[in-house]
C-alpha cells in the first residue's frame, strides 16, 4: 500500500489520528504514538467494514506507511471521545 496521509487531533487527555482519504478510519490514544499504533491496528478491521464497497484498501502492516500532514487542536469533545 501507498502511503496513508494522516491527521491528529490532539486533546489535553486523548489524541486521535485519522486517515485522511479513508473515512471513518481512526485511532485514538493518550499521546500521538498511541493513537498511531491504535490506527494501525485498527487498519483489518476497518478493511473488513469496506470490504463490500471493493475500493481496494489494504491495510498497513506497519507506521512507517503513514505520512502526517496535519495537526489540529481538539477540545473537550475530544478528550471525551465524541
Amino acid at each position: 500500500m501507498a502511503s496513508v496521509q494522516v491527521f491528529y487531533e490532539i486533546g489535553v487527555k486523548r489524541t486521535y489520528a485519522g486517515a485522511v482519504a479513508w473515512l471513518g478510519w481512526y485511532g485514538s490514544g493518550r499521546d500521538e504514538e498511541s493513537a498511531l499504533q491504535a490506527l494501525l491496528a485498527t487498519g483489518p478491521r476497518y478493511a473488513a467494514a469496506i470490504q463490500a464497497a471493493r475500493l481496494g484498501f489494504q491495510p498497513p502492516s506497519d507506521v512507517q506507511a503513514f505520512d502526517i500532514t496535519e495537526r489540529v487542536p481538539g477540545n473537550s469533545t475530544t478528550d471525551f471521545g465524541a
